[in-house]
């Protein structure tokens, strides 16, 4: 859905990247007096005159991390110089208008916390989850995997809440990252909805279940999983989209590891295979020998190594069960 913005809304981003009373808010100031109006998108911000596009400028970095100041110093100098040329060019093709000068303040109520809930999508195709996984982090801060989640959850059909902004002007600025990737956006006032949502949507990282299953069937780290032999148990240590791994540690031992997949995960068991991992048409499996290395350093050598992105691994050596 189109979000409009209002003209105090349209300067928010100014204000933050370039700040209050800056050359290149007046001027943008100066331009929404005229009739000028502005969108901020994920990437590239546009320009428009009685609905008429004017010329845009594409940023190198998300406008979101440019507000928030979490970008690089090099890149938010990058992207002022880049905005601020295409202001003036700007500024200059509209008669160089000047702002108004600003009102008297007067007294007002405390903006309104408004939330971002959103639910499948727009535009007739149903969107990548890449790109909304990384609109969803963009706006939540959150890792790889709850963003996973929240996305699988919203292209399914579930109305979900990506959290609750101080302003509604926030919240739109937020909400323009997601329908820029094909999400459907509503914007809903205050901490509870009328969609039934209490508060951002919490996900709790899966957790074992008392009995042994198959390895490709784990769904939390170290749940325990059957080997190949009879009664072999292995505890799972990494899991990627289709690919789960495992580990059975013997002190004094061998380290054994153990890999199972859903589907057709070609290219990982192709990066399993270059680890040295031999790789079989239902499993693949490695010994290693420890020796005096500590083994969450094989552990962690191992997995690193693979160059397989991991939704979930272990993380130190409290995470390992050894001799069990």
């Amino acid at each position: 859905m189109a979000l409009q913005v209002s003209a105090d809304g349209q300067t928010v981003f100014f204000n933050k990247v370039f700040g209050p009373g800056h050359q290149v808010t007046n001027r943008v100031k100066g331009l929404i007096g005229v009739g000028v109006t502005f969108e901020v998108a994920f990437l590239s911000i546009r320009a428009f005159l009685n609905e008429k596009p004017l010329e845009s400028v594409k940023v190198t970095y998300s406008t979101t991390a440019l507000i928030k100041g979490t970008a690089p110093d090099p890149v938010v100098a990058q992207n002022k110089h880049l905005i601020s040329e295409w202001v003036a060019k700007l500024w200059k093709a509209q008669g160089a208008p000047l702002a108004k000068p600003a009102p008297i303040p007067l007294p007002t109520l405390k903006a309104t916390p408004t939330a971002v809930v959103v639910k499948g999508w727009h535009g007739g195709f149903k969107p990548n989850i890449i790109p909304v996984v990384k609109a969803i982090r963009t706006v939540t801060g959150d890792g790889l995997a709850e963003a996973k989640v929240k996305a699988e959850a919203i292209l399914a059909g579930t109305w979900v809440s990506l959290g609750v902004f101080p302003s509604l002007e926030i919240a739109k600025a937020h909400g323009l990252l997601l329908t820029a990737v094909g999400v459907d956006v509503d914007l809903q006032a205050g901490e509870v909805y009328d969609k039934g949502i209490v508060g951002p949507l919490t996900v709790e990282a899966p957790k074992p279940v008392p009995e042994v299953v198959a390895l490709k069937d784990a769904k939390a780290l170290g749940q325990k999983v059957h080997g190949t032999s009879a009664g072999s148990v292995y505890h799972t240590i990494a899991i990627g989209d289709a690919l789960r791994v495992a580990a059975r540690i013997i002190p004094g031992g061998l380290i054994s590891i153990r890999a199972e997949w859903q589907g057709h995960p070609t290219e990982d068991l192709k990066r399993l295979a270059e680890s040295g991992v031999s790789v079989k048409a239902e499993y693949a499996s490695i010994h290693v020998d420890p020796q005096d290395v500590p083994l969450s350093r094989v552990i962690g050598a191992f997995l690193i190594g693979t160059n397989i992105k991991w939704n979930a691994a272990v993380m130190n050596g409290a995470e390992l069960v050894v001799g069990a």
